[in-house]
Formats: structure tokens, sequence, C-alpha cells
């Protein structure tokens, strides 16, 4: 009796807790002890990797979709995932920066910004296709910086 009593009280649920926040220019949330970025507004968006004291490590899916005031980009290292279209159809989008760190990229997150000149990309992972969709091969003039072409 006594070893089922002991059982029955060390058991522990966790649960998830999720704030939204808006700060500056970026909204997110906290989830555990990250930062997930939902979306925010500004012709220069920089998202850091830590806000708060916390890891960012994850651009949410549509974010930033449809942005009509977005022109750069600055993704900074250590964050680890882009979501599905987070950047797609950001209109005056021209120049974007995203760093090595990113090991999981949503389907084509910037598809439709069809207006980005300059894409450094840091990593050696994905393709320009990955990231721009069909449109990198179709409209766009882009110049797809990586480490091996600098």
């Amino acid at each position: 009796l006594l070893v089922i009593c002991v059982l029955m009280t060390s058991f522990i649920v966790i649960k998830e807790s999720v704030v939204k926040i808006k700060n500056k220019n970026l909204d997110y949330y906290y989830i555990f002890n990250s930062v997930v970025i939902t979306g925010g507004s500004g012709e220069k968006i920089i998202v850091p990797s830590i806000i708060g004291g916390k890891d960012v490590i994850k651009i949410e899916d549509e974010a930033f979709k449809s942005d009509s005031d977005l022109k750069e980009l600055i993704i900074s290292n250590g964050i680890k995932e882009i979501g599905d279209n987070a950047f797609s159809d950001c209109k005056k989008l021209v120049n974007v920066t995203v760093p090595a760190s990113i090991k999981k990229l949503g389907k084509t997150p910037f598809e439709d910004s069809i207006y980005i000149k300059e894409f450094l990309y840091q990593g050696k992972y994905f393709s320009p296709a990955d990231f721009l969709g069909n449109d990198y091969q179709k409209e766009m003039i882009v110049e797809f910086i990586t480490p091996n072409n600098k």
C-alpha cells in the first residue's frame, strides 16, 4: 500500500504556457524556455536570436505573409526554423539574410516575394528553390549568395 501511494504522488503534469507579446516591431510568444516569432511590422526587420534571455527558435508559418512594408530582413544566427510561407507575397522585400543555423525550412517561405534582389544564405543545406519556390527560376532576378560563391 505504501508503494502505491508513493507512485501516485510523484506524477507531474507539465502544461504548455503560451503568452503572446508585441515588443518593438516583432510579435512573438514564449513556449517553455523558447520564443516563436509570429509576425511584426516595419521596413527593416531584424529577428534576434535571443529575446528576454530565451532562445528564438522559429519563425511561425505565415508570420509575415503579405507584409506590405517589409523591405529588408535579417534573421540572426541561432534560429533553427522558418515556417511555411513565412515571408511569402512580401511585394517590397528586396534584401534577405538567412543564417546557417536554419535546419528546418517550411514550404517555400519566400514564394511570391518576387522583388528580392539579394538573398544572402549563409548555410549549405538548402537551394534557392527551397526558399523561393518556382519563382526563382521564372521571374526573379536574384543574386543568391552562399558561402561558396561570396
